[in-house]
């Protein structure tokens, strides 16, 4: 049974203009057929934005963080725009409550490299900069230390637990969560050492 069979079955109505193809995988640069829906041909596209993450094609599925950067750092100059002259911590609490889930979107369920988990970090830090004007070549670590504020590779790390966490409650038959699972608390557990519950 086809998909538009199976729609027009079940009341289904897919749209051809917001449904694309898009291929990750060890051939992911061979040439493909054309997709149909229905009698309609779908586009192969190179990066597909899907719940506001934006994926790469390529060998292994990638993320753009520069789409998620770029939404961090609009965010913040608009909230710290319209709060020049309160106090620094009251900004910074704004943009936590506001921005930072700008960042940390999803992120316990992405696959970051490490370069890709750095470039979020620089957002963050830069955030801490503009607020308590600190200098681009000045490091913040201190400063988060004391406004009990956590750098986000140490947010990526604990979203990715707490994604493990809630993922070992699904049911068997969700096999690919567990997959995914054991391989990320293999890599946490290499970084941080065995937890016992």
């Amino acid at each position: 049974m086809s998909c538009c069979k199976f729609g027009a079955d079940n009341d289904i109505i897919f749209n051809s203009r917001k449904s694309v193809c898009f291929k990750v995988g060890r051939d992911w640069s061979k040439c493909s057929h054309n997709m149909l829906l229905g009698s309609l041909e779908l586009e192969w596209v190179s990066d597909l934005k899907y719940l506001g993450i934006v994926f790469k094609t390529g060998p292994c599925l990638k993320v753009d963080v520069s789409y998620i950067k770029r939404k961090f750092y609009i965010s913040c100059n608009s909230v710290l725009s319209h709060c020049k002259s309160d106090d620094d911590i009251i900004k910074l609490a704004v943009v936590k409550s506001y921005c930072l889930l700008l960042l940390t979107y999803c992120l316990g369920a992405l696959s970051l490299t490490r370069h890709c988990v750095q470039d979020l970090g620089v957002c963050w830090n830069d955030c801490f900069r503009h607020i308590f004007r600190y200098n681009r070549y000045e490091s913040v670590k201190d400063l988060q230390f004391f406004c009990n504020e956590l750098p986000l590779k140490l947010l990526y790390d604990l979203a990715k637990w707490k994604f493990l966490f809630y993922t070992s409650h699904v049911p068997v038959p969700f096999r690919i969560l567990f997959i995914l699972q054991n391989h990320a608390m293999s890599d946490l557990t290499k970084k941080y050492g065995h937890a016992t519950s």
